[in-house]
């Protein structure tokens, strides 16, 4: 009995050092973890890095998550009807983590906005334009919206100061997302903060095969000419999903993304936008919106401005960048006005709708 005290003593106390480096290392302890949460909700795909699994449920912390059978959020998407289709994308914000699928502003904008509307949520977490750019070519058809609403912005600024960063974000945000969903983490052990450490030093020599997109270098570059590169690239994304959008007979209605202060200060955004200082987050923010709004001004598109102008509290996220079941709603309830005002010149190029997709059937991509 002693020789097993010792022994579970021991254990323990290298899971509470490793608890500890792990919190040092990323500033968040092993229990926040959510990768048994994005290992249960979301598989790899090749254009997109991840996307939601097919009917996939769970329920975390009293939040309930499902996704339909095309691997989005909430309900099953109907057959094309005589509603007005608004298609939402962006990331985790658009998707609603944090808040059950009612809760969701995409679900609560088809709410506010009554019955002549139907809203689905395309929003995957991580997604920056990178991969909307996949989306908008290779999924948005398939659905024939009438409105596009995109929610853009903070994942594209994850990479600001990232030295050498490519133009596609493959040496930053793609392998960065591909861990984050927990795809390199599919063994048991890594529940464990001890199981962390071990795994990645047999990785380090060599005895686990390392993940495909685990072996990048994080370096920073805080120069002028690195930020004006990163902001170029963004508008340049924006531009081309704008150009794609169009073709395809949208006018998208481009939306900005707003944080509060209170709830990311102490670095609880540092693990996932880590070269910039909580300080720093906001006026960084609101740069990337105004580039949104210029891109919008630019192309003939309305840009939401409201939702920068109103008063955010505390209470309006459940984290640093997740709205709260309130703040969705009036999140939505912007939206809703916006939408409502808007001729369908507004968000249409041409009159009409395309017709090269048949509408008869209900489409699972």
């Amino acid at each position: 009995m002693l020789k097993a005290s010792y022994v579970v003593f021991l254990l323990l106390f290298i899971e509470a050092i490793s608890v500890l480096g792990f919190y040092v290392k990323t500033r968040r302890w092993t229990f926040q973890e959510q990768d048994n949460f994005a290992r249960s909700m979301f598989e790899a795909r090749p254009y997109m890095i991840g996307a939601g699994k097919p009917d996939a449920q769970i329920t975390r912390n009293g939040i309930r998550y499902t996704q339909n059978s095309a691997g989005f959020r909430g309900k099953d998407f109907p057959t094309k009807s005589q509603k007005i289709r608004i298609v939402t994308i962006g990331g985790s914000t658009t998707y609603g983590v944090g808040v059950s699928d009612d809760d969701t502003w995409p679900a609560q904008l088809e709410h506010q906005l009554g019955n002549n509307y139907e809203v689905f949520n395309l929003g995957v977490p991580g997604h920056s334009t990178a991969e909307h750019l996949a989306m908008l070519s290779l999924t948005l058809p398939e659905y024939q919206p009438d409105i596009l609403i995109m929610h853009v912005g903070l994942n594209d600024l994850r990479n600001l100061h990232v030295k050498n960063l490519k133009s596609d974000y493959s040496n930053y945000h793609a392998p960065m997302l591909f861990n984050s969903y927990g795809f390199c983490s599919a063994s048991p052990l890594d529940r464990f903060a001890s199981g962390k450490l071990a795994i990645w030093l047999l990785r380090e020599i060599h005895v686990l095969r390392p993940c495909a997109f685990a072996d990048f270098e994080l370096e920073q570059d805080s120069s002028h000419d690195n930020e004006e590169m990163t902001k170029r690239l963004y508008v340049r994304n924006l531009e081309t999903l704008m150009a794609i959008a169009k073709y395809q007979g949208l006018k998208p209605i481009l939306v900005p993304q707003v944080l509060v202060k209170e709830r990311f200060q102490g670095g609880r955004l540092k693990w996932w936008i880590p070269l910039i200082e909580d300080d720093q987050l906001i006026g960084y923010l609101n740069a990337y919106n105004s580039l949104t709004e210029e891109v919008a001004k630019k192309e003939g598109l309305i840009f939401v401005r409201e939702i920068s102008e109103q008063t955010w509290t505390a209470s309006d996220f459940v984290d640093p960048s997740h709205l709260s079941p309130d703040g969705n709603r009036k999140f939505a309830a912007i939206l809703q006005r916006a939408v409502s005002n808007m001729k369908e010149q507004d968000y249409r190029t041409v009159a009409g709708k395309p017709s090269s997709i048949s509408s008869q059937n209900e489409v699972k991509p």
